[in-house]
């Protein structure tokens, strides 16, 4: 009984060991960058980032990010100007699903090689008051085949009435082909 004991030991610390490595491993790359919630945003209001500003732009982390997608960019902000820029996606759209349209502007970059278009960058205000909601598109297996166009990332930027902080939500978006005839699970 006492041999048990001695080997339940080693092997339950090797255990938290392994755990600790496993939840470890799959941390996000931006958890080093300051979070959206912990900066002093502005509340002044300015005009948009010219692209030489932009350069100068500090990193940050959203509020909140979940995905293996949305890890794939990079978030910027200048004043109270948000860029999200992802290089590692292919871009087939980006779409404003709510919200206010002022000083929104999206940019793709034109298909190389492979005829298809390159990485997407989306540059919106967040202000008190205001709620916007995006969408990153990318080609992957749907209905019409392995290009269709398909939902990649969800952006949501909010900063209600009374809170002191705005929040920016990102997760990769659910783009699982639906279960069809031609395309079974």
């Amino acid at each position: 009984m006492n041999e048990n004991r001695a080997v339940t030991k080693p092997l339950a610390a090797l255990g938290l060991v392994l755990l600790a490595l496993l939840l470890t491993a799959g941390a996000p790359k931006d958890q080093h960058e300051p979070k959206l919630d912990a900066l002093d945003w502005p509340v002044v209001l300015s005009s948009a980032p010219s692209p030489a500003e932009w350069k100068k732009a500090a990193t940050f982390a959203p509020s909140r990010r979940t995905g293996e997608r949305s890890s794939g960019c990079r978030y910027r902000h200048l004043r109270e100007w948000v860029r999200i820029d992802c290089a590692a996606l292919k871009v087939a759209a980006i779409t404003q699903l709510g919200g206010q349209a002022d000083g929104v502007s999206f940019h793709i970059e034109p298909a190389g090689e492979d005829r298809l278009p390159g990485a997407g960058s989306l540059i919106f205000p967040l202000r008190a008051g205001e709620r916007r909601a995006f969408a990153f598109w990318t080609f992957g297996e749907g209905y019409d085949g392995p290009l269709t166009v398909v939902p990649a990332i969800n952006v949501q930027a909010v900063w209600l009435e009374g809170a002191a902080r705005p929040l920016l939500l990102v997760s990769d978006a659910l783009n699982e082909p639906v279960p069809t005839a031609h395309h079974p699970r």
